[in-house]
């Protein structure tokens, strides 16, 4: 009642004024919510439009998919609730708006446009039949557009059209990963139509380019040559990493030089295998670049690549340092292990890059079994974490010997 009457009222008193018809149509919504409480600018409990756009924390996060301002679409739209109720902002929800968007939906974007532009893999090359599996894909691609324009008819269901996009991109992804290991190059019709209806129902929706364009004109940041990066920091930072990563092998390989000493020599290479680990596990993930030991078998056989581009995951660009033994990492938390070997197994996924990603262990092995959200672990997840477990494992036990040789 209150609203109505206050709409009539501000109709009433503008339409003399102006002469003619005011706003024919209103958009009642429910209040905001800040830490409990209504926002109001008497509580001074406002979040200001620079504050939401250059937070104060990393404004990094995200690399070359960082926009602040598209995570707050995606919070407005799919995790803020219906328009017509009241809405709760945190920046746990933010964070969280901007995992899906970044680890999701522009994941999805990026390697579907790599997948598609292998160099090494020429268009006019493979099969030319379609498989149960391509047509799946594009099924799902047509029934992800009708069901995202279902849910935006039905009274703007924000929530019901970022799953669709959701599961959209879980579906590429997946047949990405599936198509790899085929003996031919599938067709690319099936990924390009994912693609384009994924960025057509962000750009419906008013996602900026660096969201919906991600994978081939992201805004992203821009090379020497001007070809965007996904590099946090662009080559720059990419570069700098080498070079401190080649000074820290460089300085380990000299001090096992010492003719005669057996022990230095060993000591030597443990500490070389944990700067490469280190490298792997914190360094590179932090200019949002993930390195995969052994690389990727294509469908010639050989490795496609043993590298891919990933989310920032840990420090900002120009701060990752290449740890060692002796070296700190990256966290805020000065109770926690500084040293990467100092990270008892058990708790490996609960600290530095991995500290806030997962919501519950596995009690015997602390290995994670749900993301913080609460949804469960993926199989393939699974193996893959289980693998970085395996190998950290591996690398405590060879700092302990290189102790035991250092004491005898």
């Amino acid at each position: 009642t209150t609203t109505t009457t206050t709409t009539t009222t501000t109709t009433a008193q503008n339409n003399p004024i102006d002469k003619k018809e005011w706003i024919p149509f209103w958009v009642h919504t429910g209040h905001l919510h800040i830490d409990g409480m209504k926002m109001s600018k008497s509580l001074k409990n406002f979040i200001t439009i620079q504050e939401l756009l250059h937070p104060d924390d990393d404004g990094a996060k995200g690399g070359a998919w960082a926009s602040p301002a598209d995570d707050f679409r995606l919070w407005c739209l799919g995790l803020a609730g219906s328009y017509r109720g009241p809405a709760t902002y945190s920046k746990d929800r933010i964070e969280e708006a901007r995992r899906i968007r970044c680890e999701k939906l522009c994941k999805f974007l990026h390697h579907g446009e790599v997948w598609i532009n292998n160099e090494n893999e020429p268009q006019d090359e493979g099969r030319k039949q379609w498989s149960d599996m391509d047509w799946r894909l594009f099924q799902k691609a047509n029934q992800t557009k009708s069901s995202c324009l279902s849910a935006l008819s039905a009274d703007l269901d924000g929530k019901s059209f970022i799953e669709e996009l959701v599961l959209l991109a879980e579906a590429g992804l997946a047949h990405i990963r599936a198509t790899t290991m085929e003996p031919e190059r599938p067709p690319d019709e099936p990924i390009r139509h994912a693609l384009q209806t994924m960025r057509d129902m962000l750009e419906l929706v008013g996602f900026s380019t660096i969201t919906s364009r991600a994978g081939y004109s992201s805004k992203g940041v821009t090379t020497s040559n001007g070809v965007d990066s996904g590099i946090v920091g662009g080559e720059g930072a990419l570069l700098d990493e080498v070079v401190r990563f080649r000074s820290a092998i460089r300085s380990a390989a000299l001090a096992a030089l010492k003719p005669g000493d057996e022990t230095a020599k060993s000591r030597a290479l443990s500490e070389i295998l944990l700067l490469c680990d280190g490298a792997r596990e914190l360094s590179f993930p932090a200019l949002g670049v993930e390195l995969n030991d052994g690389g990727a078998t294509n469908k010639s056989g050989g490795i496609s690549s043993s590298w891919s581009y990933c989310m920032p995951r840990s420090g900002s660009s120009g701060n990752a340092k290449v740890p060692s033994s002796e070296s700190h990492m990256d966290t805020s938390d000065k109770s926690e292990p500084q040293r990467i070997v100092d990270i008892p197994l058990h708790d490996f996924f609960r600290v530095g890059s991995y500290k806030g990603l997962f919501s519950s262990f596995d009690p015997n092995t602390g290995i994670p079994t749900h993301h913080a959200d609460g949804t469960k672990i993926s199989n393939n997840q699974l193996k893959k974490l289980t693998k970085k477990h395996n190998m950290h494992a591996k690398r405590l036990q060879a700092y302990r010997d290189a102790n035991d040789l250092k004491k005898t």
